[in-house]
């Protein structure tokens, strides 16, 4: 096959790519606004959760299709994180079935209980290094964070890697390595990430800008990890998943 021809060949699955998760989240989307009446923090955070990572995912198809792979693979990290976190808030032990809403909430509660406890963290830091004009502002915004910790009377979420062993199956076993670390290069650029573009070929030096996997796996990443997503929404509210399982489990282009 001609360069030309498979470049070509390549925006077509990508462009089928982008199309089946736009139509699985126009129609999870219609069907949350038709089904749900509620207005839980889980229904806050299930609806945000499918339009943000919609986002992500026409970031990703776009960075790959001008051929970016290191910066959809940052992307890809924050989907894949998402992902696990809202798994983890709707995962309910069975024996905890009967009061799946107090669980849930609970877990909703831990997640936002570490994200002030780490906004702290960070606003302190930066106390070291601003104007003096500038810190009555910031305790007055650390005050407010430590205000809404003090709110949440629960623990904070687990670590993320504590969190992916609390997952079932392959979950646990096989994405943390496969998935987190895989893009944890684009992330944290430093000097092993930017060391790795340099290459010796004979006695010249090249540079390579951007990561060596295939844009076509990356491209399936966020596939996955958006059906992920779109499947854990409509399986909490009963909705049904089979035709949108069954286009995932087919070549995009033939869906």
């Amino acid at each position: 096959m001609s360069t030309e021809k498979a470049k070509s060949s390549w925006q077509e699955a990508l462009r089928c790519r982008e199309e089946l998760i736009k139509k699985w989240i126009n129609n999870t989307i219609s069907l949350f606004e038709s089904e749900v009446k509620t207005n839980k923090s889980i229904d806050h955070l299930c609806v945000t959760s499918l339009t943000v990572s919609s986002k992500y995912c026409e970031a990703i198809i776009r960075s790959l299709a001008v051929g970016c792979r290191m910066p959809a693979k940052a992307l890809l990290r924050v989907l894949f994180e998402l992902s696990v976190k809202l798994l983890w808030c709707l995962m309910i032990p069975e024996e905890r079935k009967l009061v799946a809403d107090n669980v849930i909430e609970e877990k909703i509660k831990r997640w936002a209980k570490s994200t002030v406890t780490q906004d702290i963290r960070i606003l302190r830091r930066f106390k070291e290094c601003i104007a003096d004009n500038g810190v009555s502002e910031l305790e007055n915004r650390i005050k407010k964070f430590e205000d809404i910790g003090k709110s949440l009377d629960c623990n904070q979420m687990p670590k993320f890697a504590k969190l992916v062993k609390e997952l079932p199956g392959s979950w646990s076993k096989e994405l943390y390595t496969q998935c987190y670390l895989q893009f944890n290069n684009a992330v944290h650029l430093d000097v092993t990430s930017l060391g790795g573009r340099v290459k010796e070929i004979g006695n010249k030096l090249f540079v390579d800008s951007d990561s060596e996997e295939k844009s076509q796996d990356l491209a399936q990443y966020c596939v996955t990890f958006e059906h992920t997503i779109l499947y854990l929404v409509r399986t909490h509210y009963n909705c049904d998943t089979k035709e949108m399982d069954k286009q995932f489990r087919i070549e995009p282009c033939h869906v």
